[in-house]
This record gives C-alpha cells, structure tokens and sequence, in this order.
C-alpha cells in the first residue's frame, strides 16, 4: 500500500481519470463515468490521513479537496459542479446534458442552485465551525439556521417535482437529478430529511435503481442505497 505522502497521480492519455474519496461530491462524476460506458481511472484517495492535503495532490488541486478530473487532454479540473457539467456534455448520448435552449436554461438553474445554495447551507449545517470556530453555542445557532435554510431548498426542489417531475427537467433524467441525489444522500441527517418529501422520494428510488449507480456504490464500497 502507498504511503500517503508519496501518492502519485498519474495522466492516462486518452481517458478521464476521477480522483475522489467514496462517498464525497465525487460520487455524481463517478455515476457519470459509470454510465458512459467508456474506459475510465479512478483513484479514491484516504481523506482520514491527509492524501488530499499532500503537495501532489495540491499541484492538481490548491483547495485540498475531492473530487479533481483530469481530462483525456491532460487538463485538470476541480469543482463537483463544474465536473459534472464537463462530463454531462462530454457524453451526450446519455442525455444528461440537454439540447433544447429552456431546458439547457433549468438544467443550469438547478445545477447552480444545488451547489452554491443547497450544498452550501448543507455544509454549514454538517461543519458550522468552519465558519465560527470552536465557539459551541454559535455553532449550534448556525447548524439550526443552516437546516431550515436546507429545509426550505427541500420544498422548493419537492414542489418543482411535484409540478413537473418525475425528474427536476420533466420526463428525462438529467445531472442535475443525480446532483441532487448525490446532495439527499448527506442531507439524510437534517431534522427533516429529503424522503420526507414523497417527491423527493420518488426521486431517489429511481437513480437508485440504475444499474451505474449499484456498480458506482460497490465501487465506493459504500453499504445501502445511495440515498
């Protein structure tokens, strides 16, 4: 086994090479991967021991954090959002990424309202110390207005199905429902969790029927559904 200070990341000429942890925001890119059927790396690093703070994997990416894609071209990419965009593109056969300009247009609303407003409250709530340190009754205050400010982005997205779903885009699957899959599987924690929306619900049970998401968890070594 390599130690975790001498970890080395290599380029695989002509393949998109995944670099995340089991469990992380990497999951939406490696059901990505999974589903396009194509020759793919990936490389799952141990968080617990620092392998994404080591100067290797800070020369691919400077924030210290999971998931980094490096491209067919070399070219390295950080951002779970920005990652998924890339790939959801990069196979359009799979139809994650879509054509039509309004629908391109909500595809990208959601997309952007799920990491800078969903996740962002999400990890507020999960790591309130981040922003206030070790101070415990402001970290309490802030986990609470995180999870209702969660709560909120939970009935927005339930309603928006419940209008128009089965999926956030209609009747097709797109990134952004694995997005948000990938986003319900921590939010399990919140005081209102995401199945309490019968939407949302609905959702999960169908992306954790398909069979790259199955392959992607056995993968991850993760136990149970994906959320």
């Amino acid at each position: 086994m390599e130690n975790s200070t001498s970890r080395v990341f290599e380029d695989f000429p002509g393949q998109y090479h995944l670099i995340s942890a089991p469990g992380t925001a990497g999951l939406t890119p490696h059901i990505i991967l999974q589903m396009s059927g194509q020759p793919y790396q990936l490389t799952l690093l141990n968080l617990r021991a620092g392998e994404q703070k080591t100067p290797a994997y800070l020369r691919l990416n400077p924030n210290g954090r999971v998931p980094t894609l490096i491209l067919p071209d070399e070219t390295k990419i950080f951002e779970a959002a920005a990652i998924t965009m890339v790939l959801a593109r990069a196979f359009p056969e799979l139809g994650l990424c879509p054509d039509l300009p309004d629908d391109r247009a909500l595809y990208d609303q959601w997309l952007v309202f799920l990491t800078n407003t969903f996740q962002a409250y999400y990890m507020l709530f999960r790591h309130p110390e981040r922003l206030v340190g070790e101070n415990t009754a402001t970290q309490v205050a802030v986990a609470q207005g995180a999870a209702k400010r969660c709560e909120a982005c939970l009935q927005i997205l339930a309603k928006a199905l419940e209008q128009k779903g089965p999926y956030l885009l209609g009747e097709k699957l797109s990134a952004a429902d694995l997005y948000l899959a990938m986003i319900c599987r921590w939010a399990a924690r919140l005081p209102q969790p995401p199945r309490a929306f019968p939407a949302l619900a609905a959702l999960l049970d169908r992306i954790n029927a398909l069979p790259a998401v199955r392959e992607v968890l056995l993968q991850e070594q993760i136990e149970g559904p994906l959320a």
